[in-house]
């Protein structure tokens, strides 16, 4: 249509549009700060969708920090199980059984709220404490998910308002 056009999103990068997008190896640091400010040793990601580059991103900056600093790094990886039509009701006690498989205190962080209730609810599920054996961290800090869990959660802020803001800015730059 010969219309302007920002893209908000990390999907289809081929795209030819200028974008606007968080910080997501920021993001993951900042989270892996926090674990290790109160002492964590072993840190661990949950990936439901290891194509994603958010989750690449997330998870890349997570462990970056967790390793440079000396720490045992994790990769709980439901990918692969997506191929079976019953994953999702599949997904709790496959991720109890892998939770209890890796060394305690663990310090877990999901790419997005929703999958850190994943994780809180199959630790809950396996009798794993939270947060004692296990401390969950969630991303974007999306009240429903980060304060109406089963645990509330600690998340790290995206700050989405922001980037909403930044691509409307640029959107009435490429307009004028």
């Amino acid at each position: 249509a010969g219309l302007p056009v920002v893209n908000l999103s990390d999907q289809l990068p081929e795209l030819p549009y200028p974008r606007v997008l968080p910080d997501n190896d920021a993001i993951g640091r900042v989270a892996a700060q926090e674990f290790l400010s109160r002492g964590f040793e072993r840190f661990a990601f949950l990936v439901l969708g290891g194509d994603a580059p958010v989750v690449q991103e997330r998870m890349g900056g997570f462990r970056a920090l967790a390793e440079q600093e000396g720490k045992q790094f994790f990769e709980i990886d439901f990918t692969p199980n997506w191929q079976d039509p019953q994953a999702y009701n599949n997904l709790l006690p496959w991720l109890g059984r892998q939770l209890k498989k890796l060394p305690k205190p663990l310090a877990v962080l999901a790419q997005y709220d929703a999958e850190a209730n994943y994780v809180v609810r199959a630790c809950l599920d396996a009798g794993i404490e939270v947060p004692d054996q296990v401390a969950v961290i969630g991303m974007d800090n999306d009240l429903i998910y980060s304060e109406l869990g089963p645990v509330p959660l600690t998340s790290v802020v995206s700050n989405r308002e922001a980037l909403g803001y930044e691509g409307a800015a640029l959107l009435d730059r490429l307009v004028a």
